[in-house]
């Protein structure tokens, strides 16, 4: 048999220096760019979300003054999955304004996710829906959106002076896997604020169901104290109390989804604000979406169930401030002043 081995070596040779010349163009020719952000644009607020690949982020812009500062920026997956133990960053693989939502949606690796962000044309908000649909058969412990606060952490932590200007949680956390679970909404809401850049996260309850609480139970939970930046997230998340008002992560439950998508819904408030003053848009907000129309819905809420005479805002500061107080209250001689206390009748 014939062979021609200088031709084939000839060949190897060529083929070696062609394979080279395209492994040195490769790497010396410059990263194809990121894809163009798609922005949803207010006239205080503008949110900007880029992706491309396994690259994400997403920024909200408050105005201030004539300029816009950076108030939430995610340079990582906003929507993120629990199951089997461990935390799975979902990849946003599409993004588009459609009308006046910014849609994104993507792959969880055991589902997909739709979420959706829609401005408020008169008031500092951004209302976001998700909606997460699994695949058959997979198991999910969690799903939520967690977003990281724009200006850096101070670098000191004193009694005086914490990592920012102003932190507000419905609870404490003890731990890390600590969280406020449904069950701790009062007042609900995670609040940050350095300088005048303020935003807080404020959950959709009017929404929420005795039926929903069970199947799918919402949660917030922060972090302040380590990393670069500190975030607030809120989602479906099952909790166990644990302690003494404390919920901790449940990771050992599943959530049901035999009724199809888990879906929740939240606000997300930022502005400019007076240094430290920023909680009084919370405030004023949570009156105006659930205290106030709460308050108005029916005379019988007003009303105390042993003492239903008393349905007056008059009546109930008669009460307490002018009867019971004084019935309570009494006062002694201390030498030349004079000290008072409360009786208690809570022990025997």
């Amino acid at each position: 048999m014939w062979t021609n081995e200088g031709a084939d070596s000839r060949g190897r040779n060529c083929l070696a220096c062609l394979c080279g010349w395209l492994a040195f163009l490769w790497l010396a020719a410059p990263i194809a760019p990121a894809a163009e952000p798609v922005v949803l644009n207010g006239n205080t607020l503008r949110i900007s979300v880029s992706a491309a690949g396994t690259e994400y982020r997403e920024l909200v812009e408050i105005r201030d003054g004539a300029g816009w500062v950076a108030a939430l920026d995610t340079s990582a997956p906003v929507v993120r999955v629990r199951a089997g133990g461990k935390t799975l960053g979902c990849s946003s693989l599409h993004a588009e304004v459609a009308g006046k939502v910014l849609v994104t949606r993507g792959e969880c690796g055991n589902g997909t996710f739709e979420r959706e962000v829609q401005l408020s044309p008169t008031k500092e908000t951004i209302a976001v829906k998700v909606r997460f649909t699994p695949h058959a058969g997979a198991t999910v412990t969690s799903v939520e959106d967690r977003m990281s606060f724009a200006p850096s952490r101070h670098k000191f932590d004193t009694p005086y002076q914490g990592p920012l200007d102003f932190v507000w949680s419905q609870d404490i956390k003890a731990s890390q896997d600590d969280l406020v679970a449904h069950w701790a909404f009062k007042s609900p809401a995670v609040i940050f604020q350095q300088a005048r850049v303020f935003a807080a996260i404020v959950p959709r309850v009017d929404l929420l169901t005795a039926d929903g609480l069970r199947k799918s139970p919402p949660a917030l939970d922060l972090e302040v104290t380590s990393g670069e930046h500190a975030w607030f997230s809120y989602g479906v998340v099952p909790s166990k109390p644990i302690g003494h008002s404390y919920f901790l992560r449940d990771n050992d439950s599943a959530l049901d989804i035999s009724a199809g998508p888990i879906e929740y819904q939240y606000w997300i408030l930022a502005s400019a604000q007076p240094e430290r003053m920023g909680y009084r848009k919370v405030s004023q907000f949570l009156w105006e979406q659930f205290g106030s129309p709460a308050l108005k819905q029916s005379m019988d809420l007003q009303r105390n169930f042993r003492r239903p005479e008393l349905l007056l805002f008059d009546d109930w500061r008669t009460e307490a401030w002018t009867r019971y107080a004084n019935e309570k209250y009494w006062e002694t001689d201390c030498g030349r002043a004079r000290c008072g206390g409360l009786t208690s009748n809570r022990n025997p």
